[in-house]
């Protein structure tokens, strides 16, 4: 018989051909997890660079928050709509002095209120805006944190094939949101922050030491 007669003839029986692939498949072996290996293993070493980043961003928000509160409160004292108390007494003294030396001193006007400086009132906005800001990417990182922990979860409750449905749609879904551009952004916000709380100190010493 000749051989390649033999290898063209028909299977008996109705059984299918022992190719690799039917091998494959009749091995039980869940080919979807190979699929979806590399992909995953990308997808969840995206996210916990996005975690890291955004943890160390709150961390050092958290701090910059207290640093920046303490000055606020210190420089509002500026921005107080009447004067010192001790200023007041300096102020009451001379003129009383003033009285006992020469009768004809007017008296003061009890009506004259306190005018904060211009340098004051621009330390102040700096340093509000520097804190609104830090705070505001605070908020935005711990929303951030709370919906990777969720992206990451749902994918453990369906089959192999349904996950690498689901990962590619959401694989698209990001790249059309720009999430990458929105975790720099946090970033952004906190430098921005960082810059504004630097040039209100500039101007609150060269007030204060000029």
């Amino acid at each position: 018989m000749n051989p390649d007669s033999a290898r063209r003839a028909p299977v008996q029986g109705g059984s299918k051909p022992k190719d690799k692939y039917f091998r494959y498949e009749r091995s039980g072996h869940d080919y979807w997890s190979d699929l979806l290996r590399l992909p995953l293993e990308k997808d969840r070493a995206q996210c916990d660079a996005w975690r890291d980043e955004v943890q160390n961003i709150l961390i050092f928000v958290s701090l910059f928050s207290i640093i920046v509160t303490a000055f606020v409160i210190e420089s509002y004292k500026a921005l107080a709509l009447r004067q010192d108390p001790a200023d007041t007494t300096v102020t009451l003294l001379t003129h009383i002095a003033a009285r006992l030396d020469d009768p004809s001193t007017p008296l003061l006007d009890p009506e004259v209120t306190f005018t904060p400086t211009s340098s004051s009132v621009r330390v102040n906005a700096f340093w509000v805006i520097s804190l609104v800001l830090g705070l505001t990417s605070a908020l935005i990182g711990i929303l951030s944190l709370q919906w990777l922990c969720e992206d990451q979860r749902y994918l453990e409750h369906f089959l192999s094939e349904w996950k690498f449905v689901f990962l590619n749609m959401r694989t698209e879904m990001i790249d059309r949101w720009r999430v990458p551009a929105f975790f720099t952004a946090l970033s952004v916000l906190l430098q921005l922050a960082f810059v504004l709380f630097f040039i209100g100190l500039v101007d609150f010493f060269a007030r204060h030491w000029g």
